[in-house]
């Protein structure tokens, strides 16, 4: 876990996520917590071990702190839709999972944090946010908004019914990408194509590919 402590601590780092300010007067300051979780496979046994830094998001004021909190998720039934069709028309179905998906967002919002329990400041300074952090109710929001940004800019095109579906054409060439928060499921007749988006997608994000949906 100490291990697992410090490298959600080097993500806050590497995303360049907050900085250290003197606050202003008055200052709504948020608190933060540390988050543990063991993922465990089929058999019962630990596969991972989690952390996550989280920002205490209960206590935000809307209209100052947030505005939006609605957060853009695939629907269940465009997942088995789209399943069905890439299995109809024999299309390869793979997973792929993106890495501290919200620190990828930036923030809008002036929002003080302090640090989680145990690293606490004792030079009377507070975080800065810059990067939309788990916890904060705007995060979800920020993050597909940066998500889809990039999947347009390679072409992809949302479906009028939910824009978490979204498909790009080349020619006889099909791709289609159903997204989850950072759980991805991508379907297409062009391995190709396929290919190149995910040498894309990599240039902006960290993207495990977790191989064929079963």
């Amino acid at each position: 876990w100490i291990e697992s402590t410090y490298k959600e601590l080097q993500n806050f780092i590497d995303f360049d996520t907050w900085e250290p300010v003197d606050p202003p007067p008055g200052a709504h300051v948020l608190g933060t917590k540390i988050v543990y979780h063991l993922k465990l496979n089929e058999r019962n046994e630990p596969t991972s071990y989690k952390t996550r830094i989280v920002v205490q998001g209960y206590d935000m004021i809307e209209g100052l702190e947030f505005f939006h909190s609605f957060s853009a998720m695939a629907h269940p039934v465009t997942i088995r839709l789209l399943i069905a069709a890439a299995v109809a028309n024999k299309w390869e179905l793979q997973h792929i999972d993106i890495s501290c998906a919200y620190l990828n967002a930036h923030l809008k919002e002036t929002v003080y944090v302090n640090p989680p329990k145990g690293f606490e400041r004792t030079d009377g300074k507070v975080m800065l946010l810059k990067r939309s952090a788990y916890g904060l109710k705007s995060a979800g929001n920020y993050w597909y908004k940066d998500y889809a940004k990039c999947l347009k800019q390679f072409g992809f095109k949302p479906i009028t019914d939910d824009e978490c579906l979204m498909i790009l054409t080349e020619n006889d060439a099909v791709l289609a990408i159903a997204t989850v928060v950072d759980d991805c499921v991508l379907a297409g007749n062009n391995r190709d194509l396929r290919a190149r988006f995910l040498t894309f997608l990599k240039t902006k994000y960290t993207v495990s590919e977790l191989g064929c949906l079963n």
